[in-house]
């Protein structure tokens, strides 16, 4: 019973179901990337593991920046333009893009470039979701249920990507990383046009 009170019928509230699985979508794509990022780092760039930590540690710094740039920017510009889909399909494309680029990385700076675009496309996301979320709550007298229903779609795909990274990682022989970065790359892309049937938000 207790499970049941959490529900929401993604056929009477469809806007918050498709929002609900476009956060879902980035958010697991994220994750498949962050769990591997120091074997990553280690086996693509030839790094030792202190070097590895040293440069991820920059890389972190540079993600969250652009983050901080890329959710003010956007937050801003989504409030006066009056959009949010847009914004949001947009930057999980960019998302997407900054996947592929980690694929082509064959240098340190090349990694802190895609760490940089990955940063930009999460924090515009970041910087809109939310509004367009409250404006889709199936409920706004009981927004707390729906808000911790949506917040699942954040938590939810921590605990499963890194299975599921694991199993694209060691397909073909192991170390398979282009796997799993093109992986995470189709689900932003499937992020970004999940969000397109949302009605209710321009």
């Amino acid at each position: 019973m207790t499970l049941k009170t959490f529900w929401v019928s993604p056929r009477q509230h469809p806007d918050f179901a498709w929002a609900w699985l476009s956060r879902f979508l980035l958010t697991l794509a994220s994750y498949m990337f962050t769990t591997f990022r120091l074997l990553y780092l280690q086996h693509e760039l030839s790094l030792t593991a202190a070097e590895a930590t040293e440069v991820m540690a920059t890389g972190v710094l540079i993600y969250t920046i652009a983050v901080m740039v890329g959710a003010q920017s956007a937050g801003w510009l989504s409030d006066k333009l009056r959009r949010r889909k847009a914004f949001i399909a947009l930057s999980t494309l960019v998302f997407g893009i900054g996947m592929l680029m980690l694929i082509c990385s064959s240098s340190v700076g090349d990694f802190y470039l895609a760490e940089a675009v990955l940063g930009l496309g999460f924090g515009v996301y970041m910087g809109v979701d939310l509004a367009l979320v409250i404006d889709v709550l199936p409920d706004p007298e009981n927004a707390s249920k729906d808000l911790g229903v949506f917040n699942i779609a954040m938590s939810g795909p921590q605990v499963i990507a890194p299975a599921i990274g694991a199993v694209l990682v060691n397909t073909a022989g192991g170390n398979n990383y282009s796997l799993l970065l093109t992986g995470a790359a189709v689900l932003c892309v499937i992020g970004a046009i999940a969000i397109l049937p949302v009605k209710k938000v321009r």
